[in-house]
């Protein structure tokens, strides 16, 4: 993703910071994904397992001062806070979490993170049972505190499914 002041363009080549809190994937979508990057034969024994889908998250070229990440402490997120929001594309549909506002969310962020750094971003568990964080709301965000002059955030992800034995 690069940060492109006044621009409105968010096709897939020019993806700019998510500045809405948002989750990944919903419960659906996660299965859904697990269907659409496996062989059918073993969908159904795999989800019969432990399966997490992780984002990995860093910036590339310059350190992420402009837009940084912020992540939200999952423990802070009230379940009436998460809505369901559908993504509609031209031969697809699809669905994320928006994330209402709740006074209560804990936030941290990393000011400056460099492409030597990264950051996993845990967007599904399917252990949902209360003693494991379920997903991690986050956004890109405008610091106040960026320095002047620092150079528009630049940042890759790539989204990991994970399953346990």
């Amino acid at each position: 993703r690069r940060h492109r002041p006044g621009e409105f363009d968010d096709s897939p080549d020019r993806r700019q910071p998510v500045a809405q809190v948002h989750v990944d994937q919903t419960t659906e979508s996660s299965v859904a994904r697990v269907h659409k990057h496996l062989p059918a034969s073993d969908v159904p024994e795999l989800l019969k397992r432990r399966f997490q889908i992780i984002n990995i998250w860093r910036p590339i070229e310059n350190p992420a001062f402009d837009w940084p990440l912020g992540l939200c402490d999952y423990r802070s997120v009230d379940p009436s806070d998460v809505v369901p929001v559908a993504l509609i594309y031209p031969d697809h549909e699809g669905e994320t979490l928006g994330v209402k506002y709740n006074p209560n969310h804990k936030w941290n962020y990393f000011r400056g993170m460099t492409s030597e750094e990264v950051v996993l971003i845990k967007c599904f568990d399917s252990i949902q049972d209360g003693t494991v964080a379920v997903f991690t709301p986050h956004t890109g965000f405008n610091d106040p505190t960026t320095p002047k002059g620092s150079p528009l955030r630049q940042s890759i992800e790539v989204r990991a499914l994970v399953f346990y034995d």
